[in-house]
C-alpha cells in the first residue's frame, strides 16, 4: 500500500527528535581557545580552554573531550582524548560582585597534554570541533544551531620553536548597559614577538545533526554567518562601538542594547617584521540592567586619653560584615568599636564594608595624643589660621587663651615623622613658613610647657 503523502514529513519529524535530540542537549559553549607552548625537542604543551554557561539541565562537557592534529596535507596525525578533568566556576570580578542583578554563572574547563611533533614542512594544524553554542544570541540567527572551531597552528618544529600569545584575562561575564567599560585583552608572547590586536570573526564547526564529529574536517574552516547589521567587527550595539587598541589590547566600548553577543579577538605576533601565527579567542558578551549595591564606608572617632571611641556612619544595603585595621597591629569586626592606644601617636586606621563579596574601604589618620580632647588644658583656646591649604606663609591667630605662657609649635607627616617646630611662641599671631614641605596633608600640634594644648589638621599645596 502506498504510503499517504502526509506520513512522510511526519516519519522524517519522528526521526529527527527522536536521533536527533541536539538542541535539547546541546553543550552551550559560549567561548574558548586553544594554545600551545614549545618546551624544546619537538614537544608542546598544547592547552584547549572552554567555556559553557550555567544553564541547570543541559548537557555537561563531554567526557571524554577529543582534540585532533592534522598533518600539513590535511590528514589525520593525532587524536588526544582528555577523560578525567573537573569542570570549575568562574569567579566574578570584585567589580561584578558591586551589582545584584539576575547571577550569571560560567563554568570552565582546562586541558592540557604533551605532544611530539616530528618535522613536518607546513607545520601542524590543532583542532577542536563541537555543536553547540548558545541560545538567544543576538548577532548570530538560530545561535544553538550552529557550533565552534577552535584550532591554532604550529609552525614545522624542525625549523621554529613558537610558543603562541597566551591571553593574561579572562573577559567580565557581564557587561552593564549603558556603562562605558575597558578591559585588558593583551596576552603574553613567550618569545618576546611583537603583537597586534584585532577583532576577528568566529569559525563555524559541527552542527546539530553531527555534533561532535570524529574526526573533524580538517582546515580551511568557514566563518560564522552573523545577523544584520551585525559582524565580526561590529559585533554589539554600542556607543561608541566596540572597539580594541591594535597595540595594547585594551578593548573599550558603551553597549545600549540589552542581550548575549559573540565577540571574538584575535592577536597575530610578529618576529623581526615576519608574521608567526595568530591566537583568537572566542567568548560572549551578557548585556544586562546592573542595579548597584550602595556600600560606602565611613566612621568619626572621639577620645579620651589614649582610649578612642569610632562611630560607624557607613551606608549600606543589607547585612554588612566589618573589618576595622587600627593602625597599630590591632583589628576589630565590631560595627562601632572603642580601642584602647598603647602610646601617643599618629595612626592610619581603616574601616572595610563588606557585602557578599562587593567592598568599600574608608581610612583616616587621627591623631593620638594621650590626652582627651575634652579634658585638654586651654581647651576654650580659639585657633584660626588661614589660607588653608598652606602656599606660601599661613598666619595662625590665638584668641580667648587662659595665660600666657611660651608656646611650641610642631608639625608632622602622616606618617607621624616631625618636620618643624617653632618653640618659644609668646605672641597670640604667629606665621608658619612652607619651605621645603611637599604638598599634601599634616598635623599641626600645639603646646606650652605643662602639655598638649591642640592638634589639628592643615593641607600644604
Amino acid at each position: 500500500m502506498k504510503t499517504p503523502s502526509f506520513i512522510k514529513p511526519f516519519i522524517f519529524y519522528l526521526l529527527i527528535v527522536f536521533l536527533f535530540p541536539f538542541r535539547t542537549y546541546s553543550t552551550h559553549i559560549i567561548g574558548g581557545e586553544l594554545y600551545y607552548q614549545c618546551i624544546g625537542s619537538n614537544n608542546y604543551i598544547i592547552t584547549l580552554k572552554l567555556y559553557r554557561d550555567g544553564c541547570q539541565n543541559c548537557y555537561p562537557f563531554d567526557h571524554p573531550t577529543s582534540i585532533y592534529i592534522f598533518n600539513p596535507n590535511g590528514t589525520l596525525f593525532n587524536e588526544i582524548e582528555f577523560n578525567n578533568f573537573d569542570s570549575l566556576k568562574v569567579p566574578l570580578p570584585l567589580f561584578d560582585l558591586c551589582y545584584s542583578n539576575e547571577p550569571i554563572t560560567v563554568w570552565e574547563i582546562t586541558l592540557e597534554t604533551t605532544v611530539n611533533l616530528p618535522a613536518a614542512t607546513g607545520g601542524y594544524t590543532i583542532v577542536y570541533q563541537r555543536c553547540c553554542r548558545t541560545g538567544d544570541i543576538i548577532n548570530i540567527a538560530n545561535s544553538n544551531d550552529f557550533g565552534t572551531t577552535y584550532f591554532t597552528h604550529i609552525p614545522d618544529p624542525a625549523s621554529l620553536c613558537n610558543s603562541s600569545p597566551l591571553y593574561n584575562n579572562y573577559p567580565p561575564v557581564f557587561l552593564c548597559v549603558d556603562d562605558t567599560f575597558l578591559f585588558d585583552h593583551s596576552a603574553t608572547d613567550l618569545d618576546g614577538d611583537s603583537l597586534v590586536y584585532e577583532l576577528c570573526p568566529s569559525f563555524d564547526g559541527a552542527d546539530v545533526f553531527d555534533p561532535k564529529p570524529d574526526p573533524p574536517l580538517p582546515p580551511p574552516y568557514n566563518y560564522i554567518q552573523y545577523q544584520a547589521p551585525y559582524s565580526a567587527y561590529y559585533p554589539m550595539d554600542a556607543n561608541p562601538p566596540l572597539t580594541i587598541d591594535s597595540e595594547t589590547g585594551l578593548l573599550t566600548g558603551k553597549p545600549v542594547t540589552i542581550g548575549k553577543y559573540n565577540v571574538t579577538v584575535c592577536v597575530s605576533e610578529f618576529r623581526n617584521g615576519n608574521f608567526m601565527g595568530s591566537a583568537s579567542r572566542d567568548f560572549i558578551f551578557n548585556v544586562v540592567n546592573c542595579i548597584e549595591k550602595n556600600i560606602t564606608a565611613g566612621f568619626f572617632h572621639t577620645d579620651s586619653a589614649l582610649m578612642v571611641n569610632f562611630s560607624n556612619t557607613s551606608i549600606i544595603q543589607g547585612n554588612a560584615a566589618y573589618s576595622w585595621d587600627f593602625g597599630d597591629g590591632s583589628f576589630s569586626s565590631d560595627s562601632n568599636p572603642s580601642h584602647l592606644f598603647n602610646t601617643s601617636g599618629i595612626y592610619n586606621v581603616c574601616l572595610t564594608v563588606s557585602d557578599t563579596g562587593c567592598y568599600d574601604i574608608f581610612c583616616d589618620t587621627i591623631a593620638v595624643t594621650g590626652v582627651g580632647v575634652e579634658t585638654k588644658k586651654g581647651f576654650n583656646m580659639q585657633i584660626n589660621f588661614y589660607p588653608n591649604p598652606l602656599h606660601s606663609t599661613t598666619i595662625f591667630k590665638i584668641t580667648a587663651r587662659m595665660d600666657k605662657k611660651p608656646l611650641t609649635f610642631e608639625l608632622f607627616t602622616l606618617a607621624g615623622e616631625n618636620v618643624m617646630a617653632l618653640p618659644e611662641i609668646t605672641g597670640n599671631r604667629f606665621e608658619v613658613e612652607r619651605g621645603n614641605l611637599s604638598g599634601g596633608g599634616y598635623f599641626y600640634k600645639i603646646s606650652d610647657r605643662d602639655g598638649l594644648l591642640r592638634v589639628g589638621k592643615i593641607a600644604v599645596e
